[in-house]
């Protein structure tokens, strides 16, 4: 995030673990992960079950595994979905290979969407990123397929 990489700790879709940063647990204050992680989560038409002391997903694979990443930053599903109750979605096809959701962010506040998907459909619409700090910065398309492309 922002030239800084984690690690996500665990096993499979059972919630407990931590997040990582230079091998060292990391305090989650970064806000551009916080939003990133909020937004896996609430962009997001799959939950996780516990069943017989088993975690199991009812639905995507990949969206439960963001369901999961989200509590191990402390993000607790029920309590993110009531401050930002969900008003519509756009939900994944192939075409587009991307799914968006509109939120309410409450009184005197914008409404908020998220949107997840595969970097070649995502990156092209946007001009600007979050620093850790919040700070909204213009992006640098460049350096993100870097990135992906190195992990």
């Amino acid at each position: 995030m922002n030239g800084v990489c984690y690690e996500i700790t665990g096993v499979g879709y059972i919630p407990s673990g931590q997040i990582l940063h230079q091998g060292r647990p990391s305090e989650v204050t970064n806000v551009a992960m916080l939003e990133c992680l909020k937004a896996g989560l609430l962009c997001n038409d799959s939950a996780m079950i516990e069943k017989d002391g088993r975690w199991e997903v009812q639905g995507d694979p990949t969206e439960g595994a963001l369901i999961v990443s989200a509590g191990k930053a402390g993000l607790v599903p029920e309590v993110e979905r009531a401050q930002l109750p969900r008003l519509d979605a756009i939900p994944f096809e192939s075409q587009h290979q991307y799914m968006a959701t509109l939120h309410d962010a409450g009184a005197n506040r914008p409404r908020l969407v998220y949107v997840k998907g595969a970097l070649e459909s995502i990156l092209p619409k946007c001009a600007v990123a979050l620093e850790a700090s919040g700070q909204v910065i213009p992006l640098e398309a460049n350096q993100i397929h870097e990135a992906a492309e190195n992990m």
